[in-house]
């Protein structure tokens, strides 16, 4: 993630998005500050089932689940950042609310900060991700709940990524 504290002119920041998107990475501006730009990566279905399994050790037999919720959740985007209804914020790819992590320093549940979790290395974001399935398992992602309770819906990543 590169942080900036500058403002952006609107040709700025089309140029930015532009060199971004020839090194196949998504920028987003956040606006609300007017001065933080995020460089993030929108993964590929297989290509982040790889790295999930292989540079992460997620579950095999879990691998369909964690696919389908960050599909939902993130849209594989590990720039993503909502606000909830509750003034709250969830965090990156796997979407992680922020009492798990702490804004600007090491904190929260997962002794995290915010921003190391719109990492697209990951590491942060997996460890935390697979803390909070441990516990509370997928039913604590409203994605999951909504879209991949049913294992009918659940990707087939042997037929589609050979995995």
């Amino acid at each position: 993630m590169r942080l900036i504290n500058n403002r952006l002119s609107t040709a700025a920041a089309a140029e930015a998005e532009a060199e971004a998107a020839e090194l196949g990475l998504e920028i987003k501006f956040k606006l609300e500050h007017s001065w933080l730009a995020v460089l993030g990566k929108r993964y590929m279905r297989c290509e982040l089932a790889r790295k999930l399994l292989e540079q992460h050790s997620f579950e095999r037999s879990l691998l369909s689940n964690w696919i389908c919720l960050l599909e939902h959740e993130s849209d594989l985007d590990t720039a993503k950042v909502t606000s909830n209804p509750n003034g709250s914020r969830n965090y990156g790819l796997f979407q992680i609310n922020g009492r798990y992590c702490q804004e600007s320093r090491r904190g929260g549940v997962c002794n995290v900060k915010c921003e190391d979790l719109l990492d697209e290395n990951l590491r942060e974001s997996a460890a935390c991700a697979k803390r909070i399935q441990a516990s509370d398992g997928f039913r604590h992602w409203n994605g999951w709940q909504r879209f991949c309770r049913n294992s009918q819906n659940l990707p087939n990543l042997k037929l589609i990524c050979g995995i």
